[in-house]
This record gives structure tokens, C-alpha cells and sequence, in this order.
């Protein structure tokens, strides 16, 4: 026999295509027995565009009734109010001359340590911290803005510093042996804006 010939396969045996197609048969009755969406799927034996059955009327209103557009993140806290929110948490704590927090303070610490938490850097002690920000005039004291008590003034500028809180009143960390507390506002200062 020429090569151009083949020899007929003997009936019975199987064939790789016929093997394919028995594999692909089975895939395909498997997939055909499931309903809904699942009896769309495709295979190699598909041609065409697939459709999906539409939603139930129950799947519609289930998904109208379930969705709620995301709630708008909230405002953001002004620099005053979350500096005033640190002085405040820290009422109680132990003044020692020279600390920064955040276990203990004195009175130029706290007010950094305060204004640090809202993102702004103020000078180490009263004397610098008496160079930052803007003046602000006694009767346009704002919350959050820097007192220095007039009583504490001395030649090389203010010795102690406070913060104003609001409704007349300051925290502040005192002196030696006291601890971080609210009183009202001093009837003679000089304040400082810094934000």
C-alpha cells in the first residue's frame, strides 16, 4: 500500500476524536441538568451569545430595598478643637517642670503636646511659644488660642502659658505639685493665635 492510504481502524476500537466527543457529551448533560442561570452556561460546545435570564420581581425589590448609598465621611475636627480635646484628656496629670508629655507636664508642654496632636509644632517653652501665631485682642479670645497671664510676666517675657477652652475658661498645668486642671480665664493676658 502507498502511504497515502490509511488502514481502516477495526470496528470497536476508539478513537481519539470519539473519546473528545464522549468526554464533551458528558460535560455538556451535566451542565444542561441544572435550570436558571446555571443551565446558560457555556462550554466548547456552545456557540453564540449566552442570555441570562432576567432578575425575578422578588430579586428586584430585594436588591432596591437593601441599598443604601455609603454615608458621607464626617467633617473633619478643626486644629482648635482636637488640640483642646488632648489638653483635656490629660486633666489630672502631674506637672513636672520641664516635661512634654505624655505622662507629665508643664504648662509650655502641655500646649505643645496638645497642639503636636492637631498637627502643629510650637516652640519648647512659654518664651518661644510667646513668639508664635498672631496677637489677639482679650475680647476676641477663641478656643484654642494661647494665654499668658500678665501676672506671670517677667523681663525675659511670660512664665507660664494656658489654653483657652471656651466659656471663659483655660486648662493648664499649674506648678509643682499640682496636676492639670480647668480654672477660669486670668482678668489680665496676652494671647496668641497659632491656627
Amino acid at each position: 500500500m502507498s502511504g497515502r492510504h490509511r488502514k481502516p481502524e477495526p470496528a470497536g476500537r476508539l478513537t481519539p476524536i470519539v473519546v473528545a466527543g464522549i468526554i464533551l457529551a458528558g460535560f455538556w448533560l451535566a451542565l444542561s441538568a441544572g435550570h436558571g442561570a446555571a443551565a446558560v452556561a457555556t462550554t466548547a460546545l456552545n456557540v453564540g451569545v449566552a442570555q441570562q435570564e432576567p432578575p425575578t420581581s422578588s430579586l428586584r425589590r430585594a436588591t432596591r430595598a437593601s441599598y443604601r448609598p455609603p454615608a458621607p465621611p464626617p467633617p473633619p475636627i478643626p486644629l482648635w478643637q482636637k488640640a483642646i480635646q488632648v489638653a483635656l484628656s490629660k486633666k489630672g496629670t502631674l506637672y513636672v517642670w520641664g516635661a512634654k508629655g505624655p505622662n507629665n507636664f508643664d504648662c509650655s508642654g502641655l500646649t505643645q503636646f496638645a497642639w503636636k496632636q492637631a498637627g502643629i509644632t510650637l516652640g519648647p517653652d512659654t518664651y518661644a511659644q510667646f513668639q508664635q501665631g498672631v496677637p489677639v485682642a482679650p475680647s476676641d479670645v477663641q478656643p484654642g488660642d494661647l494665654l499668658f497671664p500678665s501676672a506671670s510676666m517677667n523681663s525675659r517675657g511670660p512664665g507660664h502659658v494656658q489654653l483657652a477652652i471656651g466659656n471663659g475658661m483655660v486648662i493648664e498645668a499649674p506648678g509643682r505639685g499640682m496636676t492639670v486642671r480647668i480654672v477660669p480665664m486670668p482678668t489680665s493676658f496676652v494671647a496668641r493665635r497659632v491656627a
